[in-house]
């Protein structure tokens, strides 16, 4: 189903078959961005009905706390848990605006997205800044590769 390869700490996961298919979404070449004990950064691109491009999830404790959609104009957006449903759409037009600003949001208020959840086990995590800072840097780049190298996000540059 699936291959793992760790890098310098990043583990790659290959998906041979898209997970989440249920709800009409396809993610591929999904990067694990170990931020510190029990909080993950994952970085994928995904193509759904309303939009397609890089995409973010911070994790804690192996539940997600933010999603970001690099959708490009008038699609891209974020979700804020336990909110899922609730689309906070990006001001920015272009998909690598809408990387920058996921990476200022997740460097900026992270730590008050966690302290606003009802689980304790989430809100007493405390965000190493400097290693979410570099894991936002990975996860950047990641995301922008996929826009140079993914055929079906080619329009979104």
């Amino acid at each position: 189903m699936f291959r793992a390869i760790v890098r310098k700490g990043i583990r790659w996961i290959r998906y041979k078959i898209g997970f989440g298919k249920s709800r009409g979404q396809i993610r591929k070449d999904v990067t694990v961005i170990p931020v510190q004990p029990n909080l993950d950064l994952i970085v994928y691109w995904k193509v759904l009905d309303i939009g397609k491009g890089p995409a973010a999830v911070l994790k804690v404790h192996e539940t997600e706390v933010l999603k970001f959609d690099c959708f490009g104009m008038e699609k891209g957006h974020f979700h804020v848990a336990p909110n899922y449903g609730k689309r906070i759409f990006f001001q920015d037009n272009t998909a690598i605006e809408q990387i920058e600003r996921t990476v200022q949001e997740l460097n900026v208020n992270a730590q008050y997205y966690l302290n606003q959840l009802e689980q304790a086990h989430i809100r007493s995590i405390t965000i190493e800044v400097e290693k979410l800072k570099d894991s936002t840097e990975i996860a950047k780049r990641k995301m922008i590769e996929f826009l140079n190298t993914v055929p079906a996000l080619e329009d979104l540059k």
